[in-house]
C-alpha cells in the first residue's frame, strides 16, 4: 500500500464543470449505447408470436372440426337411438319425456335386456 495522496479533483463538480460535464454525458453515452431488450427477452417475444399462431390454428381447426363432422350419437328428429343414454339425451332436449311413455320400459326396450 502507498502512502500517496488520492486525488478526487476530477470529480469535483465545481472545479472544472467543463470536464465534469464532458465524464457524465461519456457515461451516459456508454448508458444509453447499451439499453434495450435483453437478448433473452428478445427471443422468448419471438417463440410467444410463433406459439400464439400455433394456438390460433389449433383453435380454428378444431372448431371447423366440431361445426362439419357431425357429431357420434346424435339423434336427428324422427330417429329412435339406439342407446339409453342418447334416448334420454333427446327426452331432455325436447324438454321432458313424452307423454304416455313409460321411463323404465322404454330403456329397458332400447337397452335389449
Amino acid at each position: 500500500m502507498s502512502d500517496d495522496k488520492i486525488d478526487f479533483g476530477p470529480l469535483d463538480p465545481a472545479g472544472e464543470p467543463f470536464r465534469y460535464e464532458r465524464m457524465v454525458r461519456t457515461v451516459m453515452a456508454g448508458v444509453e449505447a447499451r439499453r434495450g431488450p435483453h437478448p433473452i427477452i428478445v427471443a422468448l417475444r419471438s417463440l410467444g408470436r410463433g406459439a400464439l399462431l400455433a394456438s390460433f390454428a389449433t383453435a380454428l381447426a378444431l372448431w371447423v372440426a366440431a361445426v362439419t363432422i357431425p357429431r357420434q350419437g346424435s339423434v336427428s328428429a324422427g330417429e329412435t337411438p339406439q342407446d339409453p343414454v342418447a334416448l334420454l339425451t333427446a327426452w331432455s332436449r325436447a324438454g321432458g319425456v313424452p307423454d304416455g311413455v313409460d321411463v323404465l320400459s322404454a330403456l329397458e326396450a332400447v337397452d335389449g335386456r
